[in-house]
């Protein structure tokens, strides 16, 4: 290998080292400033609850997003996640562990 090709090697590996950095220190403010944790329940405007099943950062200064798995007639936890900003908390914490 050239002096440059080792050269554009090694900033790319300190740039692909930087980006994980980056995106877990966006996680983890995501998760911080998020009103909710993971598993709390849920209601939106609609009256559809839901359980926060992760969080993701946030469009604009790294406000963590819930997203959150809802509910099925039955009662169930379904298979459908939202990521809505509407939601609001029930003051329950989920109990279960399917689809988490």
């Amino acid at each position: 290998m050239s002096n440059i090709e080792q050269e554009i090697s090694q900033l790319e590996n300190q740039i692909s080292e930087l980006r994980k950095r980056l995106t877990n220190l966006k996680q983890e403010q995501a998760e911080n400033t998020c009103p909710f944790k993971v598993k709390d329940v849920v209601v939106d405007n609609y009256g559809h609850r839901g359980v926060v099943s992760r969080i993701r950062p946030g469009y604009s200064k790294g406000e963590g997003r819930p997203v959150v798995r809802l509910f099925v007639k039955s009662g169930e936890l379904g298979k459908r996640t939202n990521d809505y900003y509407s939601w609001k908390p029930t003051g329950e914490v989920f109990g279960g562990e399917a689809y988490l």
